[in-house]
Formats: structure tokens, sequence, C-alpha cells
């Protein structure tokens, strides 16, 4: 739509450009003629001249009014504009005069009449090139921005995911009352991989719920509010609390969710008006069977989260429940041997 509006607005010009030449040559032949109408004839025939001169005006004024540089290229055009226009005048009362160069006269006005319809389309096509130019020059440095931004994602979150893997391994490798403090360091590990992203100015939140009967309570986070406002925030399983109920959902359905907007008309769950958070993704941390709680991203501007930290928050929801489920095996105790295997290793 507004390709078309752009460009009916340059035929329109060119129409107005090129009206004002032909009636310039018309009037110049008229003048050229003599008679009773010739001073009014003249006079038409300034009026004619001028429309060229606002038309490249009109399509120019912006620029003029921007930059020194394309003032003095827009008045070169409608200097050189009104040049034609001139000359089309000039030619068109030397022919109308008659005699021996009438034919020239006439070719010669036609040509000039040319001029300023050529200049207005020149114009029209190098203003357009230019536009495609910075079109593209802009894409270029969007994506620039784009891969220097996710080239930082992927150093900050090597460097949060780091420490998990190395809690992973101890845990794996640990067992009875040392795998319960390697459990708490891995949690604060995940809230804070969570919390890089591609724009370090901007605050984000990451908070995991832990599952406690009917109710999920906040076991560790790391963001832009404290512990104390963090800790108000408790899920139930209630009618009385809907969002508790919407996230033990996400839990047993074992899901993960991005909601960009908490104000949009369409939610799943209308969340509480007085919150410091405006987009939000839950992602329920599972290992096996049984469910360990829900893993949150939140930022106070809306639309800052997006798909691709969905799917990070998803890897590290995995890589949590992956580390409950190994310290849950290692405070399992251990099963008697069977007897035929005893008897295989007596000596």
């Amino acid at each position: 739509m507004a390709w078309l509006i752009t460009r009916a607005k340059t035929i329109g010009l060119a129409a107005l450009a090129l009206l004002g030449t032909v009636g310039a040559f018309a009037f110049g032949a008229l003048a050229g003629e003599g008679g009773k109408g010739h001073l009014r004839n003249i006079l038409l025939g300034v009026v004619c001249v001028t429309i060229p001169v606002v038309a490249c005006g009109l399509s120019r004024g912006r620029a003029i009014m921007a930059w020194l540089i394309t003032r003095a290229k827009t008045m070169g055009l409608a200097a050189l504009a009104l040049l034609g226009t001139v000359g089309a005048f000039a030619f068109g009362v030397l022919a109308g005069e008659g005699g021996k160069g009438h034919l020239r006269n006439i070719l010669l006005g036609v040509a000039c009449v040319a001029i300023p319809a050529a200049i207005t389309a020149v114009n029209r096509i190098v203003v357009n090139k230019r536009a495609l130019r910075s079109k593209r020059a802009a894409e270029q440095q969007t994506a620039k921005v784009r891969i220097d931004a996710e080239a930082r994602l992927i150093f900050a979150l090597r460097a949060g995911l780091s420490p998990v893997l190395y809690l992973l391994e101890k845990i794996a490798s640990s067992s009875g009352t040392q795998v319960a403090p390697l459990i708490g360091s891995l949690t604060q590990a995940i809230v804070s991989a969570a919390i890089e992203h591609r724009h370090p100015a901007e605050s984000r939140r990451s908070i995991f719920f832990a599952v406690n009967g009917d109710l999920m309570e906040c076991v560790s986070y790391a963001g832009y509010e404290g512990q104390q406002d963090t800790a108000r925030t408790v899920f139930a399983n209630f009618p009385e609390d809907p969002v508790g109920q919407y996230m033990f959902r996400l839990l047993g359905e074992r899901e993960a969710v991005l909601i960009p907007n908490l104000d949009a008309a369409e939610l799943p769950v209308r969340f509480p008006s007085r919150r410091s958070y405006q987009t939000i993704i839950a992602t329920a941390v599972m290992a096996g069977e049984s469910p360990y709680g829900i893993l949150t991203l939140d930022a106070p501007q809306a639309d800052s989260l997006g798909q691709p930290d969905l799917e990070i928050m998803k890897t590290l929801a995995n890589l949590l429940g992956v580390g409950l489920a190994l310290a849950a095996r290692s405070e399992r105790p251990a099963l008697p041997m069977p007897p035929s295997e005893r008897r295989a290793i007596r000596p």
C-alpha cells in the first residue's frame, strides 16, 4: 500500500511538471503570434514556467530542509527543470513567429518539454536507490547486532553452565549427607544461568519453586528482586489461587509455557494486578516420573522474553531434573546382594 501511494505521488508530480512545461510551450507559441491576447499569453506562459519548479520542490522539500548536500542537488535539478521550461517557452515563441527555422524551433521546444519530466523521473530513481541502500544497510546492521547478541548469550551460557555441569558430576559421585548442599548449589547455579541473556541492561529474575504437598515455595532465586519479595510468592493448588492451580497443572502435564504479555486480553490464567513482572516463562522440572517443581523466568518489560529463552529454560529445567534424580538415587539405601551373587564371589 505504501509503495502504491509513493508511486502515485511520483507519477502525479511528473504529470504536473509535464503539464506546466507543455502549457509554457503552448502559451509561448501563442504569444509569438501576437494579436489581442499577446500579454495574457505571456503571463500564462510565465505561470506555467513556475509549475515544474514547484513540483520539484514538493518532491524534495523535506530533504532540502534536512541536508545541505541534498539541498544543493535539489536546487540544481530545479534550475535544470526551469531552464528546460524557459527553453520550451522561448522556442514556442520562436515557433509561433514562423520563418526559416520554424520546424527546428518546434523540435527544440519539444525537447525542452521532455527535460522536466525526465528530471523528475531520474530524481525519483535516485531517491529510491538511496532508500534501498539505506534499508539494506539497516538490515545488515540489525543482523550484525543480532549475531553479536547471540554470541554474547552463548558465551554467557557457557560460563553459567560450567558450574552446573561440575555440580552434576559431584552429585553423581557423592552420597548421603554430602548431596543436600550440592543440590542447593545446583539450583542456585541453574537460576543464575537462566538470567543470562542477550541484553545485559535488561532486568530478569529466575526462581525455582519446589513442590511441598499442595504448595510450591521458592527455594532458589536470582535476579532483580530481593529474597523477601521473592519468598512472598507461594503457589497453592487451591481454587482460591488460580495461578497456583495453573502452575500445578503445568507440572502435572510436564509442560513449559511462555506468556509474552501478562496484560493481554486472552490468557490461560489471570495473574494478580500487583506484580513486578510483565512477562513470564514457567517450565516443569521432572526427574523421570517424579515432579519436583517449577522453574520460572520473568521480566518487568512486556514482550522481552521470546522463543529462544523458552528453549533455554527447558534445557535448564532438564538439567535440574537430572541433578535431583541423581540426588534421590544417591540417597536411596543400597539393596542387599542376592544369595546367588554372594556365592559367585565367595573365595
